[in-house]
């Protein structure tokens, strides 16, 4: 049986990862992240990213998931700056960052979410 009662909505947001990156290979090129936004909240119900080793998923999402998108992207972007220091931090970041554009143009376009 399928639930219905969330009002979630799943975002993603991709950017390329540095070549000096471990992460950085043949076949990856770019950080994946997705979002998943309970739209009731405007928080951040769940996250997850492609080619991130677990310690670092794990890492990040204590900073990501419950954060509350009406507070804007930037002071969400300031901690993960002050506390991920990565090699492909700047790529991590810019991959939420994009999410949450589709999340702002989203709800643009749906405003009754």
């Amino acid at each position: 049986m399928m639930r219905n009662d969330y009002n979630t909505v799943l975002f993603s947001g991709y950017a390329k990862i540095p070549r000096n990156s471990p992460y950085f290979g043949e076949e990856v090129k770019e950080i994946g992240c997705v979002i998943e936004v309970d739209m009731d909240t405007n928080s951040i119900h769940d996250c997850d990213f492609g080619t991130v080793k677990p310690l670092t998923k794990n890492f990040l999402r204590k900073y990501i998931v419950g954060y509350n998108l009406e507070q804007g992207i930037e002071p969400l972007s300031q901690v993960l700056r002050q506390r991920c220091q990565l090699v492909a931090k700047n790529a991590i970041i810019k991959s939420v960052e994009v999410a949450y554009g589709k999340y702002l143009d989203y709800k643009k376009n749906h405003p009754t979410m």
